[in-house]
């Protein structure tokens, strides 16, 4: 029994070192398993950022196609501006048309305007001031309209003016105003 009262001491000095170990063990394992952890959560952080510049780089190429697109469409735009607004020299009043050829029965006085609506919406055109409603798809013929140089304009329910004021010229043979929908930019 006296070995065993030895041995106390001695096991009593032991303890401590020993528990520290464990805890050293403990705490090394926790740290490696929060190292681990960390690295787990910055590998789901650099997909998600590889994600969001994947998304970013579609969209920045979606911008840039939006982009070009604008580009040829002012281009096309101011193009054309040139050419709507360039007038011509002299005005069409100022033509007096061809005299009949003799034994000929006489030009006559007025002529018809015939009016086609192809818009979803009823229309109103306006002949020298007079106004003429047209319905969705219908054609009306204007009859009456003296020969010669005329103004119209044309505006469509629920879209406003869609052929602003024009002078044009009634020939004897007729004249035809096509009512259609028209891109605008």
């Amino acid at each position: 029994m006296r070995t065993w009262i030895k041995l106390v001491p001695a096991v009593l000095l032991a303890v401590p070192f020993t528990w520290s170990s464990i805890q050293a063990e403990e705490t090394t394992d926790q740290k490696i398993k929060n190292l681990q952890d960390d690295v787990a959560k910055i590998r789901r952080d650099v997909e998600s950022l590889k994600d969001e510049v994947r998304r970013s780089s579609v969209q920045a190429a979606n911008v840039a196609t939006d982009l070009q697109d604008i580009k040829r469409l002012l281009h096309d735009m101011a193009e054309r501006q040139t050419v709507i607004s360039r007038q011509s020299a002299y005005d069409p009043r100022s033509l007096v048309p061809a005299a009949p050829p003799p034994g000929a029965p006489p030009l006559p006085a007025t002529g018809t305007i015939t009016v086609q609506n192809n818009y979803a919406a009823p229309a109103t055109v306006r002949i020298n001031g007079q106004p003429y409603a047209v319905g969705i798809g219908q054609s009306r013929a204007i009859f009456g309209v003296p020969v010669g140089a005329f103004q119209y304009s044309v505006d469509v329910e629920g879209f406003g003016t869609v052929e602003p004021p024009r002078t044009d010229t009634l020939p004897a043979t007729g004249y035809r105003i096509t009512i259609f929908p028209r891109m605008t930019f």
